[in-house]
């Protein structure tokens, strides 16, 4: 009877709360420039929650809709950083994260259950925004790396397919913006995409208006899969398909039509869930790949990544009335020992390859460049900027801090002007990395950058202080068995490799093994239905 409940709150009020942005109770006190953003967003969330095409927007509309928008800006220290503080919402925003809210509510419950779960997922798969007109999206379907195990699988795991499509659009009309190198028409540069949605829901289709667009902006083909979802699922056979996933371009099987693609051409991405689960793949090439031929690819653009499913840090708690994102997961299953769907029991929580804030930089083999996209007003702020600055410190990573933005604000890129511009930098980075002639890595310096809401979409340097009054928010740490590691974290920076050796020993499987056995392919004879 719960069930029942849980699944017609979902389909009564789904489509409500898309198309309740910027309705008349939410607009009386508004200016009428606010009202116009309003009134524009309920048209935007209407058309896509029913599968529709977006109205076509200039460019000169979505920066005049920018500059309309009416906001404080934040106070200034003496030396001319900003300060701490989080700053308001463009109103556009603001309201589509209300309406998010509303949704997220409907599922996240005591009650959620595998069938009202399913439902919900097929309800977020209808009411996605679509792709971009002219987008080319061909189906595909990977095979598993069989007889490679990670710790926790059986040999039953590694079978099967993954369902994937490709995604290509057409040539950058304004090449003065978007400079490319259309020599060989980038035919032989690839991005694989990892879609997030706390490792439980979402699939390539969801993600298709910002899949689209980073294929645009980035002049390349764009290659997206659904991983397999938590709690059918969990850890670590998400991070096997996305294995197998790269394997699939790097080392295609012999009877495919895919073609070959060095590692050097080929960009990770991945938004939240998924953009933690890309920094873990990144982590496992690093430690294991070799076994199994597997080189670093040329680079990785993570969007607001989950990285640490303990929630340990300041901005989780701190921007909670901004963001959109829960406190906490809900549902029968979860518990005191079991706080996420994607593991299977808390004692992965601090696992590098489930939460790689916890991760080990090792010098000796470093990561790709990586460019990280955060949100100043999001919950996982602070993991990133704690990664980027203090555990990571000799990697080459740019991040990019958002004045204002919430979790994965890229998604909004379809009606915010300043949503586009991160997928722009998106495109632009991916541009760069494969115009590098594999010099990239050398080329990349490492970087921290705040990107402000106003006209032009100005950049500074994040300046050290910043970073730190960031992380020196208020915050208990829980004493639950990685307190210390925290702390370190927070108060003085990269743990020592003292420290990390005792570390390991405490957390669950810090250097996640790997039995590799003889990798094969396997072509399908038979690919289950949509």
């Amino acid at each position: 009877m719960e069930t029942n409940t849980v699944q017609d709150r979902i389909l009564e009020n789904a489509n409500g709360a898309m198309v309740g942005i910027g309705s008349e109770n939410g607009s009386k006190n508004m200016s009428t420039g606010r009202q116009a953003d309003a009134l524009a967003a309920k048209k935007t969330w209407s058309i896509t929650a029913f599968g529709g095409k977006m109205p076509k927007r200039t460019n000169s509309e979505n920066r005049t809709q920018s500059q309309n928008q009416s906001r404080s800006q934040p106070d200034k220290d003496k030396d001319g950083s900003a300060k701490k503080q989080s700053t308001p919402l463009p109103p556009v925003v603001s309201r589509s994260v209300h309406a998010i809210r509303r949704v997220l509510e409907l599922v996240n419950t005591d009650h959620l259950d595998a069938s009202s779960l399913q439902l919900a997922r097929s309800v977020m798969n209808f009411g996605a925004a679509p792709s971009l007109p002219r987008t080319s999206i061909r189906k595909d379907y990977i095979p598993r790396l069989e007889g490679m195990l990670i710790e926790g699988m059986t040999e039953a795991d590694s079978h099967g397919l993954i369902k994937a499509e490709w995604l290509e659009c057409p040539t950058m009309p304004n090449a003065a913006e978007h400079p490319t190198n259309n020599s060989n028409n980038n035919a032989d540069k690839v991005i694989l995409y990892i879609h997030g949605g706390a490792y439980m829901v979402c699939s390539r289709k969801t993600h298709r208006g910002i899949t689209s667009k980073i294929a645009k902006y980035a002049n390349c083909k764009l290659l997206v899969i659904d991983y397999r979802l938590a709690p059918e699922h969990i850890f670590p056979l998400a991070l096997h398909d996305a294995v197998s996933a790269y394997s699939f371009l790097t080392n295609p099987p012999s009877k495919s039509n895919c073609k070959t693609y060095v590692p050097e051409n080929i960009i990770v991405m991945g938004d939240s869930a998924g953009g933690g689960l890309s920094l873990a793949l990144l982590l496992w090439i690093r430690d294991h790949g070799a076994s199994i031929n597997l080189k670093m690819p040329g680079g990785a653009a993570l969007l607001s990544p989950w990285l640490d499913l303990s929630h340990s840090m300041p901005s989780f708690k701190a921007n909670g009335k901004y963001d959109y994102l829960p406190e906490r997961v809900k549902g029968r299953i979860i518990d005191e020992n079991r706080s996420h769907y994607y593991i299977k029991d808390n004692s992965f929580l601090r696992n590098p390859l489930v939460s790689p804030l916890f991760a080990e930089e090792r010098t000796a083999q470093p990561l790709c460049p990586l460019l990280i996209q955060v949100g100043e007003n999001e919950r996982l702020r602070d993991e990133n900027l704690a990664f980027a600055s203090r555990v990571f410190t000799r990697s080459p990573i740019h991040l990019e801090l958002y004045e204002s933005m919430v979790h994965v604000f890229q998604l909004f890129n379809q009606i915010n002007a300043f949503a586009d511009k991160g997928v722009e930098n998106l495109g632009l980075f991916a541009q760069r990395i494969h115009n590098s002639d594999g010099s990239a890595e050398s080329d990349f310096r490492r970087e921290f950058t705040f990107v402000s809401n106003s006209e032009g979409f100005p950049k500074r340097e994040l300046s050290k202080k910043e970073i730190e009054d960031y992380l020196a928010l208020p915050y208990e740490i829980e004493d639950d068995g990685g307190a210390g590691v925290l702390e370190n974290i927070l108060r003085e920076g990269c743990v020592s490799e003292k420290e990390k050796e005792g570390n390991q020993k405490n957390t669950h499987e810090i250097q996640a093994g790997s039995m590799i056995t003889t990798v094969m392919h396997v072509e399908p004879e038979e690919v289950e239905s949509e």
